[in-house]
């Protein structure tokens, strides 16, 4: 129906505005606006909102997405019976709200006005083995929160696996990158699914749709600076109190260096880098779930 050009944010719900801006801002991200009933964060990109939060009980609510044209949000607004609103949150533009097949809300974006960039850390060039970019300069990294960039990708629980992923491929023109299977190679138990930007690259995935008993999140992932920023986010959030969930490893599917951790109400938040970046004529893999779990780090939890 339309092709969208990324994801924009999750939205939540909590009861505490005030205890998710601070776990957010030791997480990396920074202060957008709040009117006491909505949080929204941001990154340092030029994306308004990174992060959208609702006062309440807590809850995974669903995704805000970005679409090319005004045109693609009257084919959905046509689709779904929803109106053309003007979006209230940073940024502005036009928005028309629905729900996927498994009851997420989504809000579709367009025309929104892009933030002014947040100033970046300052990194010299890294000393590969085999490419010395760094000569006659040395490497400090300060202490402090890593710097979120943008919001990257989520994995969604879902009842009906097949059902979602042929949603979101139909609804948004997404193509499958990867999937992986447990035992039988048609026994599969998730799908990584980005979008289609023609030649242009994009991330391995944006929406990784995982077989489940019920609906739900399985986490959200937010691209930081570098590798150096996962570390010393890792170590910031475990100086704050927080407790590490999984990482720091590398991911197989998308080759990510990640690391997980749970907001103050569970929900699992990633901070990633250096991820895979793939065009439209990039077959999809089909791999048996042990080999994808990571190419080094520790093992999952058992309930990933």
């Amino acid at each position: 129906m339309v092709k969208i050009q990324d994801v924009a944010y999750p939205i939540f719900a909590a009861p505490d505005l005030t205890l998710m801006r601070s776990f957010l801002e030791d997480f990396g991200m920074a202060y957008a606006f709040s009117d006491g009933e909505v949080l929204h964060m941001r990154g340092l990109g030029e994306i308004p909102v990174v992060h959208k939060t609702l006062l309440g009980e807590p809850a995974f609510i669903g995704l805000g997405v970005q679409v090319a044209a005004r045109a693609d949000l009257q084919k959905l607004a046509e689709r779904f019976a929803a109106p053309i609103k003007t979006n209230p949150a940073p940024g502005g533009g036009e928005i028309v709200v629905f729900e996927d097949p498994d009851g997420r809300r989504i809000e579709a974006l367009h025309g929104f006005a892009k933030a002014d960039p947040l100033p970046a850390p300052h990194r010299v060039a890294d000393n590969a083995a085999n490419a010395r970019g760094r000569l006659g300069a040395v490497k400090r990294v300060g202490p402090g929160a890593a710097n979120v960039k943008r919001f990257g990708h989520a994995a969604l629980k879902s009842p009906d696996m097949a059902r979602a992923v042929a949603w979101y491929r139909q609804i948004f023109g997404m193509l499958e990158s990867d999937a992986f299977y447990v035992g039988a190679e048609d026994n599969v138990a998730g799908v990584f699914l980005r979008c289609d930007l023609g030649t242009a690259h994009t991330d391995h995935h944006t929406i990784l749709i995982q077989a489940a008993p019920e609906a739900g999140l399985g986490h959200c992932g937010w691209e930081v600076f570098d590798v150096d920023d996962v570390m010393l986010g890792h170590d910031h959030l475990l100086s704050r109190g927080f407790q590490a969930y999984w990482g720091v490893g590398r991911h197989v599917l998308g080759s990510q260096v990640f690391d997980y951790w749970r907001d103050p109400w569970g929900n699992v938040v990633e901070h990633w880098t250096d991820g895979d970046l793939l065009d439209a004529q990039s077959p999809p893999g089909r791999h048996p779930i042990e080999r994808v779990l990571g190419q080094w780090g520790p093992m999952p939890p058992a309930d990933f």
